[in-house]
């Protein structure tokens, strides 16, 4: 949510209906209906979250998944913020 305010990026929905319960059919469902009638781009998952519901809805809306780490050292290569 941080990184989202400070690069001016629009959150338009959320993958968990709630936090830290797996989403419902119907609501995967309802997702893909928003992501495809506002023609959504892009999905953004945090490294530390299962991909598998953002795949399967990037898989039936055409959109992309963006994966990024929370932390300096969530994945290799990222133990500094300068290079």
């Amino acid at each position: 949510m941080y990184f989202c305010e400070r690069f001016g990026i629009e959150i338009r929905g959320e993958i968990e209906e709630k936090p830290g319960i797996p989403p419902s059919q119907d609501y995967l469902a309802t997702l893909i209906k928003k992501v495809t009638s506002e023609q959504i781009k892009v999905i953004f998952i945090d490294t530390i979250y299962p991909t598998k519901d953002g795949e399967f809805i990037a898989a039936k809306t055409g959109t992309k998944i963006v994966s990024s780490p929370i932390d300096l050292g969530g994945v290799p290569g990222t133990k500094t913020t300068f290079r």
